[in-house]
């Protein structure tokens, strides 16, 4: 399936066309400097300049930098403190006439790295660690399949950084 990514950022929003089916960009990453203020208003304008640079109509799908639930940014890391409580996915597609999808920003790269990337085909079973932005995370990724350390590292790029998913040990059962 072709999807819109887009990765709202603190310095920047990046876009391109994906097939989701096997992870891989179908374009190349358009990248707009984020507005300052970063207030949603101004975002969501460079949200439409993207879509309209794709001419796309279709799926959105967008990875923030704070806690979202339901579609509604809970916090703001690096954006604006009006993005807390703000219905994003509601109010981008109404600001794009698109089907839209809003998830943080690391978890939307763990589940690449769990389908597309080193984890693909590892059985998983939902509470990994990782780091995003600074800050620790609890994901729905722990692979149960780690090295016989215990540990099994699995690197993957962020959009400005790179992050790394800390798989434990799996638990014995009962426990």
């Amino acid at each position: 399936m072709k999807a819109l990514g887009i990765d709202i950022g603190g310095s920047g929003i990046k876009g391109a066309l994906v097939d989701t089916d096997k992870g891989k960009l179908l374009t190349d990453r358009l990248r707009i400097p984020t507005p300052q203020p970063s207030k949603p208003k101004s975002v969501l304008s460079a949200i439409q300049t993207i879509v309209r640079h794709f001419d796309y109509v279709g799926p959105i799908g967008v990875g923030f930098p704070g806690i979202v639930v339901d579609g509604v940014t809970r916090t703001a890391a690096n954006v604006h403190n009006d993005w807390i409580d703000y219905p994003a996915a509601r109010n981008i597609a109404l600001a794009t006439n698109c089907e839209t999808v809003v998830r943080n920003d690391a978890d939307v790269a763990g589940y690449a790295e769990m389908f597309h990337g080193a984890g693909r085909g590892v059985p998983w079973r939902g509470d990994d660690l990782h780091a995003g932005n600074g800050h620790w995370q609890r994901d729905v990724c722990e692979w149960a399949d780690c090295a016989q350390s215990g540990i099994r590292p699995s690197l993957f790029a962020g959009s400005e950084e790179r992050r790394r998913v800390f798989c434990r040990r799996p638990r014995a059962r009962g426990k």
